[in-house]
């Protein structure tokens, strides 16, 4: 017999097609039986006392299922055979096209702390649960451009390849798209249609709850609304609790936005014992491992040039993907790179990059190319405002005031607080040691932004505090 026939019922009712009515269900000596209306048919779902399913859909010979799991990734329900081939087909030629250098980081929970790539955190997602263990959560997080989004694709990817060998949980990849987060469900409706799958998103959660689908938060740090994140945050304290059983979730960010610490504070449920956080901290790529990625794409002789300008120096930010990605593509055509530096070029793409990372909402209202001017004049400000004062960071209060400045008076109170919540999560900047402050994750990025500042400046006929300083420190020096 069937404990938990609400639960069940319930389960099934988002499997019975719209307008024809929930489950009716009856006990009869050998089980419990459903019945309902699924695809146009009329279907019988039994629950023999062996545990075993009995599937009967009008006008067909029965099936026969080891377990309710079974049933549920069944071609006439979740169909989870071709979710795996129509996903494997998807990123094959993504993954192929970008061909990222392999990513390493450094994974946290409560009964690890260890180096880590892809194997060892697939190993964390799979691995069998302690006795009343419920909701496993990752974030992985890490600065832009190091390679987030690519590595939810590779593991997305494995899965579905070898789904049927190995019978992992497929992961449902959700992206912000720079939509304004009103329901998890509309992210994910959107990733399902891009699939092509008969699976709806009101049926994922039942999906991710019974440890056959883990779903995949991209971007999180992009799903502000005009009151902030606690639209986002909202969200996802539901979401826990309606997968409560073997769910898993995969959170990734900017590291300046989402944290171990932030998540349990907005989801206090998931620090319950009975719930387990793991975070992978992804990191930069070692020079030598980067410049062996670049040699097999450029010459080596390129490849030593910008070595020597410093470009793969320990800590640099051209040991990110993105960054790399781009400058193979820099070293493979003629310039100088003494009279053109890179540093010069990728700042420019990253500007571009972050201009698409805005909601809709404002990119139809500013359009990418105003963006792009917004992200340039607030960061260019923090850079002069760091000098004048001889601060290396900035407060948040300071922060909101300069993206509201450089916004103008032409934007009414949500799209203002649209564009605050997203310059908290802007590329240049990561967090300070101190609490409420925000800093260049590169001396290089402040560089360079100073020096548009005093380019600016002096255009005007304007001498900046931070140059009549240095000025009269040479006089009296």
């Amino acid at each position: 017999m069937v404990n938990n026939i609400d639960i069940i019922k319930d389960e099934l009712a988002v499997f019975a097609d719209i307008g024809t009515g929930t489950p009716h269900h009856q006990e009869e000596e050998t089980g419990t039986i459903f019945r309902f209306v699924r695809l146009g048919h009329e279907v019988t779902v039994k629950f023999l006392k062996s545990g075993k399913i009995e599937y009967n859909k009008e006008g067909l010979s029965a099936e026969t299922f080891i377990n309710y799991k079974s049933l549920l990734s069944s071609t006439d329900f979740a169909n989870l055979k071709l979710w795996a081939t129509s996903q494997s087909i998807a990123l094959q030629d993504l993954i192929k096209e970008k061909n990222i250098i392999e990513t390493v980081g450094r994974l946290s929970s409560k009964a690890r702390n260890i180096d880590a790539k892809i194997g060892a955190i697939e190993k964390f997602l799979v691995e069998e649960r302690a006795p009343g263990q419920s909701v496993r959560v990752l974030l992985i997080d890490g600065p832009a451009g190091i390679g987030k989004t690519h590595f939810v694709e590779q593991i997305a990817s494995l899965r579905a390849r070898d789904f049927v060998k190995t019978q992992r949980p497929l992961i449902l990849h959700v992206k912000s798209r720079g939509r304004i987060l009103t329901f998890i469900q509309d992210l994910m409706a959107f990733s399902l249609q891009s699939l092509r799958l008969q699976v709806t998103y009101d049926q994922i959660p039942i999906l991710v709850r019974h440890g056959l689908v883990q779903l995949a938060i991209d971007g999180f740090d992009e799903l502000g609304d005009p009151n902030g994140y606690e639209t986002a945050w909202g969200q996802v304290r539901e979401l826990v609790e309606d997968i409560e059983g073997e769910g898993t979730i995969i959170l990734a960010g900017r590291e300046t936005f989402i944290g171990r610490e932030r998540l349990l504070k907005a989801v206090p449920r998931l620090d319950e014992e009975h719930h387990e956080v793991g975070v992978f901290s992804i990191l930069p790529t070692t020079p030598n491992a980067a410049k062996s990625w670049l040699k097999n794409k450029v010459p080596d002789a390129r490849v030593d040039e910008a070595s020597e300008l410093g470009l793969f120096d320990e800590g640099s930010y051209a040991l990110r993907p993105f960054f790399l990605s781009q400058i193979a593509e820099l070293l493979s055509k003629d310039i100088d790179l003494e009279s053109a530096p890179p540093l010069v070029s990728l700042t420019k793409l990253m500007i571009e990059r972050e201009a698409t990372k805005f909601p809709n909402a404002l990119i139809e209202l500013m359009e990418l190319s105003g963006l792009r001017r917004f992200v340039l004049d607030v960061l260019t400000e923090i850079a002069r405002d760091m000098a004048e004062n001889q601060v290396d960071s900035i407060d948040d209060d300071t922060l909101f005031w300069i993206a509201e400045t450089a916004a103008g008076d032409d934007f009414d109170a949500d799209s203002l607080r649209l564009i605050k919540n997203r310059i908290q999560a802007i590329a240049f900047l990561e967090n300070d040691e101190r609490r409420g402050r925000r800093r260049f994750a590169h001396s290089e990025f402040f560089n360079y932004f100073l020096s548009h500042s005093a380019i600016s400046a002096i255009s005007q006929n304007e001498t900046p505090k931070f140059i009549r300083r240095n000025i009269l420190v040479q006089i009296f020096s």
